[in-house]
């Protein structure tokens, strides 16, 4: 899907696969998710967001192999949200110009943004690896985005843009993953 193509509110997916193939009313579905008609009619009609507790509602309620993993159904409300934005624009920003920082590492650049592997633990001692973009300070990891890495590129740069894309995760996986105490301050 383009940037410029609206991406479908989470709602209207609920709507139109879960509630319109298992034929289920606006009421026995809020009843099912123990919440309101007129709050879960809200999210159906996009006017309302999926929120994390009603995600995990929705996971709860349908499972997280059928469809129903909480992480899913934010990141589509998320992926909406950010349409939403850039459809409307900002005033006032004016971007900073950075040097190329495709080659840059903990161990080679004083500052930028990388991909990197980060670790993060889970219950039961288990852990889970996803990739981020990775920004540097003096040689220290200090900020990483927020959900993890995806591929997308202006389709105006041709495939070789993702293909550079995906070269710089392969190359992160290559990498010691980092962990949240890797993750240092900034002294200004």
């Amino acid at each position: 899907m383009s940037d410029n193509q609206r991406p479908p509110h989470p709602g209207e997916i609920l709507r139109d696969h879960v509630l319109s193939g298992w034929n289920l009313t606006v009421e026995a579905a809020a009843r099912q998710l123990a919440i309101s008609a007129s709050d879960l009619a809200a999210v159906l009609d996009g006017q309302a967001d999926i929120t994390p507790e009603l995600a995990v509602r929705i996971e709860t309620w349908l499972g997280a192999g059928n469809g129903g993993s909480a992480r899913i159904w934010l990141q589509n409300q998320n992926n909406y949200d950010l349409w939403l934005a850039r459809a409307r624009g900002v005033s006032g920003v004016q971007p900073v110009e950075v040097p190329d920082s495709s080659d840059m590492d903990a161990h080679s650049d004083p500052g930028g943004w990388n991909y990197r592997v980060i670790e993060f633990p889970c219950q039961g001692g288990e852990t889970y690896r996803t990739i981020h973009e990775v920004h540097y300070s003096n040689g220290i990891p200090v900020a990483r985005s927020g959900p993890a890495a995806e591929v997308s590129w202006d389709t105006g740069e041709g495939d070789e843009a993702g293909l550079l894309i995906l070269d710089r995760m392969r190359d992160a996986i290559h990498k010691p993953a980092l962990v949240a105490s890797d993750f240092g301050t900034v002294n200004e």
